[in-house]
């Protein structure tokens, strides 16, 4: 399809570069990392040429760039992309916009991924207070930020306010999607890992099988997500056994 694009309405065409980027997201999923940033850095080059650098699918061009840079771990490289099209997205879209809120996601993400908890998480924190007020509480992009936000705390230690994010995450989850959504389960999850590291084993180990069950039934047994479950779940439960007891 791209070579066809590509021959019949030339590089610079929008059809063009929309085969190129989804050509891209593809192999990208695959691992090719290298081969996903050589053809999202055309795709970025053409539309700042074409488009200019501040029209939104440059901008778009360029934080698609700055996640296969970070996949690749180039974070530094990847910060500066997702700044520079966070400062542009800012001034031309608004501090409020969903694909501002987009770029400061991945900011947060790099500075996370560079060990900068602190500064990661005064950005998530901007996120998740304008992802309530504009989009709202239940929004999935709301939960998304306070899901990465609980991730965050839990990495600074902070537990308890992990916990309560967490809580609210699977409270949403639960009523907006249903007990057997992948979504719902990934929560269950995560709030079961933080009840565990708290001290409360029992509750954690009951979420944990509540989990597996969900995921077998949903997901299949050999899937990915299902087989992490039920490994973690034999690790937690070896932890909590007592082994035998003397006479």
């Amino acid at each position: 399809m791209l070579r066809l694009t590509t021959r019949v309405l030339r590089e610079e065409h929008p059809n063009t570069l929309t085969s190129m980027n989804n050509l891209a997201s593809t192999i990208r999923a695959q691992g090719d990392f290298a081969g996903a940033r050589r053809l999202q850095e055309q795709v970025l080059d053409v539309r700042q040429r074409v488009l200019g650098e501040e029209h939104p699918d440059t901008l778009t061009a360029m934080n698609n760039l700055a996640v296969t840079i970070g996949a690749q771990g180039d974070y530094l490289g990847a910060q500066r992309l997702i700044e520079r099209a966070l400062e542009a997205r800012t001034r031309v879209l608004g501090e409020e916009h969903p694909d501002t809120l987009r770029s400061m996601n991945n900011l947060a993400l790099t500075l996370f991924a560079q060990g900068d908890l602190a500064g990661a998480r005064r950005v998530q924190e901007r996120v998740v207070e304008a992802g309530r007020r504009v989009l709202g509480e239940e929004h999935p992009h709301t939960m998304r930020a306070v899901q990465n936000l609980a991730v965050t705390l839990r990495a600074l230690g902070d537990l308890p306010g992990a916990r309560r994010l967490q809580e609210r995450v699977l409270e949403v989850t639960r009523h907006e999607l249903g007990e057997a959504h992948p979504n719902t389960l990934a929560a269950l999850s995560n709030l079961a890992l933080l009840l565990f590291e708290s001290g409360e084993r029992e509750t954690a180990l009951h979420l944990l099988r509540e989990c597996l069950i969900g995921r077998r039934r949903v997901l299949g047994e050999s899937h990915p997500d299902t087989v992490a479950t039920a490994e973690f779940l034999k690790r937690l439960e070896a932890q909590t056994d007592p082994g035998p007891t003397g006479a």
